[in-house]
């Protein structure tokens, strides 16, 4: 009898102790379910957002110094502060690829874009399974997660009329 009741004790504090590490949010060992373009002032940025567990992760330093900030690392922290008063010149964000009326559509043009709506509509599908089964085996959590979900489907709504219209230039151009 005393080696059952060591045993459920041993098996209580080893089940609590899970109970509380899980408890602690951190994305350390998270997977990242999708990556999304970042544009600031309609200029793509170099980095992307990643998304974890349905929310959107920006490239601070990126973020920062697009917006004239001066970003440091210091003791496990991020430091994000304005420049110094002498340094307050116009922040100006420079484009990453060309914009459409700087480069000649061209067949090439138009299935790269294609296959980069094809791919986030690939990547918000996933994000909206997981999200799908994430209130299936969390129903408490449906009415916080849920606008995430239409506004995805939204997109990719969206995306496919775009992709439809991508198409329709492709087969212009095609003799």
């Amino acid at each position: 009898m005393r080696k059952y009741l060591i045993g459920a004790l041993v098996g209580a504090a080893l089940a609590l102790s899970f109970n509380v590490s899980a408890a602690v949010e951190s994305l350390i060992g998270k997977s990242v379910q999708g990556e999304f373009v970042v544009k600031l002032n309609g200029n793509e940025l170099p980095n992307k957002a990643a998304v974890v567990d349905g929310s959107s992760y920006l490239p601070v330093r990126a973020i920062g110094e697009s917006l004239g900030l001066e970003v440091d690392f210091e003791n496990n922290e991020v430091l994000l502060n304005e420049p110094k008063k002498e340094d307050t010149s116009q922040v100006t964000v420079q484009p990453v690829s060309p914009t459409e009326s700087e480069s000649p559509v061209t067949i090439e043009s138009i299935e790269f874009k294609i296959r980069d709506v094809k791919s986030n509509i690939q990547t918000l599908t996933q994000i909206i399974d997981y999200n799908e089964k994430d209130i299936k085996f969390n129903p408490d959590r449906e009415s916080s997660v849920r606008p995430w979900i239409d506004r995805d489907k939204a997109t990719i709504e969206r995306l496919q009329a775009e992709l439809a219209e991508l198409e329709r230039q492709k087969a212009a151009l095609q003799p």
